[in-house]
């Protein structure tokens, strides 16, 4: 099992953004599932979202 999780920062500024992966490296691949929190400044209040990736070696 793999995980990581990312504070993004652009420069000095805090980009009120997380997002956290989780995976399995298996027959050559790495496949995860992640979830970003962040900040909608348009509604003012922190989401969610989640998703899935396959990564491979070229």
């Amino acid at each position: 099992m793999i995980s990581y999780t990312t504070k993004w920062k652009s420069g000095s500024t805090d980009c009120k953004s997380i997002t956290s992966w989780t995976g399995y490296f298996r027959d050559g691949r790495l496949a995860v599932e992640w979830v970003l929190v962040y900040h909608d400044a348009a509604e003012g209040r922190p989401r969610v979202r989640t998703g899935t990736d396959f990564y491979k070696r070229n």
